[in-house]
């Protein structure tokens, strides 16, 4: 029993850890180029992608690209939601995955309008709408390809 709680102790230990971690990082990163206005990375970044676009690698990109848009999304959600209701009869798990995904769509829209940040003069393949930060592609990737991460551990 002690040895089950002292493993339970250090792998909260290191989530801790690496949370405050990334807590942090995205602290100074919000602070540096949203507060100070610095797009120095931005622009590297920038320059750096420019030099690798072509015609192969916008579609490989667009492809990753469309597994993070609602359009892929929200069906993957509806789906996983009915394999818990009917087949697994898991219906603890019907309920988590709607409540993460709708909290995030909630944690997307509140970050947009708390941080206010305008996409990109020069988009590197076509001009997209709205806010850059967060990414919404980005923030529900994480969510539902985390979710099943989680799911299947």
């Amino acid at each position: 029993m002690w040895a089950g709680i002292a493993l339970l102790s250090a792998e909260m230990l290191v989530i801790l850890v690496l949370f405050l971690i990334a807590l942090l990082s995205l602290a100074y990163l919000i602070r540096k180029v949203i507060v100070l206005q610095n797009t120095g990375f931005d622009d590297h970044v920038f320059s750096f992608l420019k030099k690798h676009i072509s015609e192969e690698n916008n579609e490989i990109m667009l492809f990753f690209t469309f597994l993070g848009t609602h359009t892929f999304l929200i069906p993957a959600n509806l789906l996983l939601i009915a394999y818990f209701l009917f087949i697994k009869k898991h219906k603890w798990y019907s309920i988590k995955i709607p409540a993460i995904a709708l909290s995030s769509l909630g944690l997307m829209f509140g970050l947009k309008h708390l941080f206010n940040r305008h996409r990109p003069d020069v988009p590197l393949i076509f001009k997209a709408e709205g806010l850059s930060f967060p990414s919404g592609h980005a923030l529900f990737s994480i969510t539902f390809y985390g979710l099943l991460i989680y799911i299947i551990y």
